[in-house]
């Protein structure tokens, strides 16, 4: 998103690079200021904290629970909810500090009071109280509310109609305005007359098939028309090419402009330009585009507000 608001200001795009081994080093900042500060060589915790307490799996009667007490405000939520008098002993227990030091001792404590509760007794005790959660096993995770709302397992169908459907895990990234895809796997050559056609229509070198004009050569127009003859042009801050079984040019446009001009359009019209002016090979074709898209109804585009900036889609 960095790189791409960059570019809006500035016109150039930018490289964005992410390694694996990258990721995994900035995930070990505290090994790395454990060494710098103290020339010392963190050693595999399992489920604790080195500096926490308590932090990790405890068990529970039918199960495991996690908690993570990150803070001294968390922690004086959970030992009043505890209320042993071990528990309630500031003089071992009382700041971040003591907890660490007497560790070992304090998760004895809290693993022999979280067994004697079952994990839906701990979620009513600590839930939205203290960094907590169940350990959830794969069956629990089908019965979960939140995983149902969330739309984190959905049902596809199989190539074949007569087989069962096929329960798999949703996409953590939800974008507003776009459902869930929840598409059958192809069967063996389902696709080839697609995509033969696709090369043939490339290897033909005919533009009318395969050409899209590009942001790095073009620019694209969008203007909106009202019954009355009210006008907006805005350029497209970016647009992109979306294939399916249908095309589809999907512009971005500014928010605050469009709200500014109201609900009044009843045409939208998308013109590329050249972004530097000269020959053009494919002129022929991005004109023949500009005149298929040069008076969309409002019943034929999508507008979707992101928060940042409206999406604005068109069949092609």
């Amino acid at each position: 998103m960095a790189s791409i608001l960059k570019a809006r200001d500035t016109g150039r795009a930018q490289f964005v690079e992410v390694a694996m081994y990258d990721a995994i080093i900035s995930l070990c900042e505290r090994a790395i200021y454990q060494y710098d500060f103290n020339n010392v060589i963190p050693k595999p915790e399992g489920n604790g904290h080195p500096l926490l307490a308590p932090f990790g799996i405890y068990k529970a009667k039918d199960g495991f629970i996690a908690i993570g007490i990150v803070e001294d405000s968390y922690w004086n939520i959970l030992k009043k909810i505890i209320a042993t008098d071990d528990i309630l002993n500031d003089v071992k227990y009382g700041t971040i500090a003591l907890r660490a030091k007497n560790r070992k001792e304090l998760n004895e404590k809290i693993n022999i009071w979280t067994e004697r509760l079952s994990k839906k007794e701990l979620v009513n005790l600590l839930g939205g109280k203290v960094p907590f959660g169940p350990v959830n096993n794969v069956r629990e995770i089908f019965e979960d509310k939140h995983v149902r709302k969330r739309d984190m397992i959905f049902e596809i169908e199989q190539p074949s109609s007569k087989e069962k459907k096929w329960k798999v895990a949703g996409n953590p990234v939800k974008f507003r305005g776009f459902g869930s895809l929840s598409l059958k796997p192809p069967i063996l050559g389902e696709h080839k007359k697609l995509y033969v056609t696709s090369l043939d229509s490339i290897n033909s070198f005919n533009p009318k098939h395969s050409f899209q004009p590009q942001q790095k050569d073009y620019r694209c127009k969008v203007t909106f028309s009202s019954k009355n003859n009210k006008v907006l042009e805005l350029y497209a801050y970016s647009f992109t090419w979306l294939k399916s079984s249908e095309t589809y040019l999907i512009c971005s446009v500014s928010k605050s402009k469009l709200i500014s001009f109201g609900n009044c359009f009843s045409y939208v019209k998308f013109h590329f330009l050249k972004v530097i002016a000269g020959n053009d090979s494919y002129k022929d074709v991005v004109n023949l585009l500009n005149t298929k898209l040069s008076k969309k109804d409002i019943t034929d585009v999508s507008i979707i507000d992101t928060k940042v900036e409206m999406l604005i889609s068109v069949k092609t």
